[in-house]
């Protein structure tokens, strides 16, 4: 797990500024500084519920001194209510993420249909792919959010060496997109999206087939995703093979 955990890490980084210490890193991204998983606080180990507390109220202190309007603190280590026993102000939000990890041994026994095709983001299929982007995330979040967003990662979706952002086609259709990121010989697959007239027709499990051939191309040796344990995507994943090995805590909070 651990070179998992590192890859987490510098996938972040590839969206957001940083400040490390041995017990945090601490995120932010000046550009999106309303983005959640741009701009939050990772406590890099298991800490007595005094030093979890300590912590908590001088990253609250600092959130606001950054001008920002919410505390997100994520970790790694098996949640205890007894973290926030003595905590004025509670979390708004306790969100489960799942690691779910595939066997690359598997991957020629994973089936799914062959009428797609899989391309990686270039200049030219931006205004598609922020049409996609639109549709995709229609009533999740509001546009002018969506727009900022999009702006923000097609930048580092745009460099070498950084993120890679793939759009799923169908019929020549822009259907899906999701994010690969190589560090070293693990594969992260992030930002995984069907539109939602497509949803349930196989086309998820036939974008992560081909997101996996890919990873695997680049000689990734382990390959993984993280989603919301209450996320009904995770039955697809485990019918196509992932299986979950370990879980992760969000606690927002409001300043």
């Amino acid at each position: 797990m651990h070179k998992i955990y590192c890859t987490e890490i510098e996938y972040i980084k590839c969206f957001s500024d940083y400040y490390e210490d041995n017990l945090i890193i601490r995120f932010f991204d000046k550009m999106l500084g309303d983005m959640y998983f741009h701009n939050l606080t990772y406590i890099k180990q298991d800490v007595s519920d005094n030093e979890f507390q300590s912590t908590l109220q001088s990253e609250i202190i600092q959130s606001a001194r950054m001008g920002k309007d919410f505390l997100n603190i994520q970790f790694d280590f098996p949640y205890r209510s007894s973290l926030l026993d003595k905590i004025e102000k509670q979390p708004c939000e306790i969100t489960t993420y799942d690691y779910y990890v595939f066997p690359i041994e598997g991957f020629d026994r994973l089936k799914a249909r062959e009428d797609c095709s899989l391309k990686k983001l270039d200049s030219s299929m931006l205004e598609e792919a922020f049409k996609l982007d639109m549709h995709v995330n229609e009533g999740n979040t509001g546009d002018e959010f969506t727009k900022r967003r999009f702006l923000r990662r097609s930048k580092v979706y745009l460099q070498p060496d950084m993120v890679d952002n793939y759009i799923f086609f169908h019929n020549h259709q822009a259907i899906g997109h999701c994010d690969l990121f190589m560090n070293g010989c693990v594969a992260k697959i992030e930002d995984f999206d069907i539109a939602p007239s497509m949803q349930r027709k196989g086309y998820g499990t036939a974008m992560l087939k081909e997101i996996i051939k890919i990873a695997l191309h680049n000689h990734a040796e382990t390959i993984y995703l993280i989603t919301d344990h209450d996320d009904t995507a995770k039955d697809m994943y485990e019918k196509s093979g992932l299986s979950k090995v370990t879980s992760k805590t969000q606690m927002l909070f409001k300043i």
